[in-house]
Formats: C-alpha cells, sequence, structure tokens
C-alpha cells in the first residue's frame, strides 16, 4: 500500500521535478516569447533594409554641443553612433551671410583629396538648389571619418562626417530629405 502512495504521488511530477501543469506552463511560455520576438526581428530587418543600396542605419545621438571656428558666428556638433557601431558627426557653422557661407563651401572643397560627387540638392522647404558635395578629406580631424558629406543652404554650412558613405548616406536621407 505505501508503493502504491509513492506512484501516486510521482505520476503527478514531471520535467525539472515540478507538476506536468507547471512544465507545460514554462513550455508554453518559451514558445511565446520566442513566438512573439520573430516579428519584431522582422521588422528590425526590414527596417535595416530600406536605403538605396539595402539599408537604412539606426543612429543614437552621443554627445552635442559648441564650438569656435574662426569667421562663424556660431558651430553646433552632434556625434552619432549607428546600429553597427560606426561614428558620425554632424556639424552646423552659421556666418554672417550667404557669400561667406558659400566662402567657406568652396575652402571645404579645398581641403578635400578627393571630390566624389559635386551637385545640387533641393533646400529643406523644396523652393531652392544648394551646392552639395560628397569629399574624402585631406587630413581628417577623426581618423574614423574621413569622409564626408557637405552643403550650402543660405548662411549655413552643413557637414556630416563618417568612415562609409552608406552611413553618411542613410543620415543625410533620415534627417535632410
Amino acid at each position: 500500500m505505501g508503493s502504491h502512495n509513492q506512484f501516486v504521488n510521482n505520476r503527478g511530477v514531471g520535467l525539472l521535478g515540478v507538476s506536468w501543469q507547471v512544465s507545460f506552463t514554462l513550455f508554453l511560455l518559451v514558445v511565446a516569447i520566442v513566438w512573439l520576438s520573430t516579428p519584431f526581428c522582422l521588422a528590425a530587418s526590414q527596417l535595416e533594409k530600406t536605403g538605396s543600396n539595402g539599408t537604412e542605419v539606426a543612429f543614437t545621438e552621443e554627445l552635442t554641443g559648441r564650438e569656435l571656428k574662426k569667421g562663424a558666428l556660431t558651430v553646433s556638433f552632434s556625434n552619432y553612433r549607428s546600429s553597427d557601431g560606426i561614428f558620425l558627426r554632424r556639424r552646423i557653422e552659421d556666418y554672417e551671410s550667404d557669400s561667406k557661407a558659400s566662402n567657406e563651401f568652396k575652402s571645404l572643397l579645398i581641403k578635400a583629396v578627393t571630390i566624389i560627387e559635386e551637385g545640387k540638392k533641393a533646400s529643406h522647404d523644396g523652393k531652392q538648389s544648394l551646392d552639395r558635395a560628397v569629399v574624402r578629406w585631406r587630413q581628417p580631424e577623426r581618423s574614423d571619418a574621413p569622409l564626408a558629406i557637405v552643403w550650402r543652404d543660405g548662411h549655413k554650412v552643413y557637414i556630416l562626417e563618417s568612415s562609409t558613405l552608406n552611413h553618411l548616406r542613410s543620415f543625410e536621407r533620415q534627417i535632410y530629405r
């Protein structure tokens, strides 16, 4: 009789020494977590495949501030890190006039060892065409940012710097459509 009671008590014990109901609940919980995380992973991978060359990159701002530059009224910068670890810096330089900004844009092109692209870009309001260039710096301020996209919009000069054109173009598309 004692052995019968022991047998009955052991029948209710399942995986990990707990009842089959608890084991089944844990199993369902694991399946649900895997099943629910899959759409998020797929959504994230789809988000990263929307750019012109197949990738749109997410950026996180790490640092923002101001710096001094001779001739500029103000210079602001923001440092970003992409989802895949690539550094990107955005600088916005404000000048007294359109002509001073134009001169600074031209001097930036002189500082380039290579002008990869040169052309026009629509302004943020779409009303005018802006000077724009993609360059490789002769002597970059940072070794991890030898490439840049620069453009002029009125009395402001915009400079995006990074190590890859894909990241530069992705940031430009996302922020400055």
